[in-house]
């Protein structure tokens, strides 16, 4: 009988740890990893946190004082393809949590925390090529603490999602930049990170289209970036534009679907025709067959800036077309001309708009919005567009309506003057990140020059295809003031070695 009783220890049954135990556990385990969290960055973080909080005293549930928030929740709302002008990927992203939640706040908070992980990555991107804390807390701070960041969190509009996506494809590609392990085979972990920035990359696109051209640039970028054989340099390249083109398909395929129009947009013409207009001279050119009314007589020096010729009645294509994307082929072939027979004047123009995000007042010949930073002041509030959006917001959540403290409001506006990546800030960063990548090697170097390079493109390409506007500043002001972050520790490591010929330039443990 005993022995029909005895059991071995593999039999025996384990007692489970007592939830007191496992609760204990996990807090050793929080504890243990908030230790490693720099006391800056989370004195940064809490900051973020606050700034955010109160937002939602001032302006609750939202603000709504740009029209493109009644755009994207009427496209989120069934119309996802229809506006010919904007792409789909912030509405995709509006129906995506919907179905979970209709509370706002709930979508705001989302946003919030999006803005908050994208100061964190930031903060990464620049630590992973071996810079000190202070250099990543400092490009985190361009993200978690300028309140032009924390305001498009609080609207429904697209720059929140756009600048998570731009700085996830740029922690991506400075990943790909790691020495490579072996995953199976030939296959290295290089390979993904290179699949993966072309694909973010891609997919922010889908959110602005402005960052599509980007892609065969980050091929080139990588062939160029990481060492090896030529084809070993061409297949790297070949990888992450690949990925990133696959993605664009995708996209191009959905669209192609909905409306016909096999590409980012139904009115590419429109945006070209809109650049050049206020420059073109039909003297140096032969206007395309339809186009010929559109041609102006009225000195170059008089005329309105590209918002004018996009959005105003009395524009010379919206009295000729109507709406876009009506016209978009003639328009398009109008503007390729104007190009070719004035290059002179096209470079020149685009180089003075890029040249506005360094310098706000160089000038101000815009039709409407977009040319001020009073366009992104917290107080500036438009009631027409606020009830537009209010009957919008009310079919696609619960109802809400707006509630605005004026004194919260205006504490907020005086703050943000301080808390703001300013113009000339942004043209001190680029030029750190210049002269850092002189300095540096490697990594460091290409890190540097993927950082700085994204943004400032992410300025000229607006102003080559379409306008400038200072919203579009937003989003590259975390990677450009990572880039000078990163330049600032390169030069401060080269003042600490000089006169030691036996230390090698700055470059990436590793």
């Amino acid at each position: 009988m005993w022995q029909a009783l005895a059991v071995t220890d593999a039999e025996t049954p384990r007692l489970r740890t007592p939830f007191s135990a496992r609760l204990s556990e996990a807090g050793t385990r929080v504890r243990g990893l908030a230790s490693r969290v720099p006391v800056a960055l989370a004195v940064v973080v809490g900051l973020g946190v606050l700034l955010r909080g109160a937002f939602w005293v001032a302006y609750d549930p939202a603000v709504m004082n740009v029209a493109d928030t009644a755009v994207y929740i009427a496209m989120a709302n069934g119309l996802m393809f229809d506006d010919p002008v904007r792409t789909a990927g912030y509405s995709m992203f509006l129906a995506a949590i919907q179905p979970f939640t209709r509370d706002l706040d709930v979508f705001l908070l989302i946003q919030h925390l999006i803005g908050i992980a994208t100061g964190l990555m930031i903060y990464a991107t620049v630590r992973r090529v071996g810079a000190p804390v202070w250099a990543g807390v400092g490009a985190a701070a361009a993200v978690l603490l300028p309140l032009d960041q924390v305001l498009v969190e609080h609207m429904l509009i697209s720059e929140v999602l756009f600048t998570f996506l731009l700085v996830a494809a740029l922690y991506a590609g400075v990943r790909a930049l790691d020495e490579p392990r072996t995953i199976v085979g030939p296959f290295t972990t290089a390979h993904l990170w290179l699949a993966a920035t072309g694909a973010l990359f891609a997919l922010s696109a889908w959110v602005r289209g402005v960052s599509s051209p980007l892609i065969p640039v980050l091929a080139l970028f990588f062939a160029l970036a990481i060492p090896g054989t030529v084809w070993t340099r061409i297949g790297r390249g070949a990888i992450a534009g690949g990925a990133g083109m696959a993605v664009l398909l995708v996209y191009f395929a959905l669209n192609s679907a909905a409306t016909g129009t096999f590409g980012m947009t139904q009115a590419t013409g429109w945006a070209l025709y809109s650049r050049v207009a206020p420059f073109a001279d039909c003297a140096q050119f032969t206007a395309p067959e339809g186009a010929e009314d559109i041609c102006e007589q009225s000195p170059i020096d008089t005329r309105s800036g590209p918002d004018f010729y996009s959005w105003s009645k009395r524009s010379p294509a919206r009295r000729e077309f109507g709406y876009p994307p009506a016209g978009d082929d003639v328009l398009g072939e109008f503007g390729r001309r104007v190009v070719v027979a004035q290059p002179r004047d096209y470079a020149l123009t685009v180089g003075r708009d890029t040249i506005r995000y360094f310098f706000p007042g160089l000038n101000s010949e815009q039709f409407r919005g977009g040319s001020e930073y009073s366009y992104l002041e917290i107080s500036r509030r438009d009631r027409a567009i606020e009830r537009d959006i209010q009957g919008r917001l009310d079919n696609f959540y619960d109802d809400e309506q707006l509630s605005v403290d004026e004194d919260q409001l205006q504490t907020l506006t005086d703050l943000q003057e301080i808390l703001r990546v300013q113009p000339i800030l942004m043209l001190q960063a680029l030029i750190l990140a210049a002269i850092g990548a002189w300095f540096a090697s490697g990594r460091v170097r290409a890190a540097i020059v993927l950082l700085a390079g994204v943004s400032l493109m992410l300025l000229i390409i607006p102003s080559a295809i379409g306008t400038y506007n200072v919203r579009y500043a937003v989003p590259v002001a975390g990677p450009l003031i990572g880039a000078g972050m990163l330049g600032i520790w390169v030069c401060v490591e080269r003042l600490r070695r000089r006169g030691r010929p036996d230390l090698e330039p700055v470059r990436a443990p590793g």
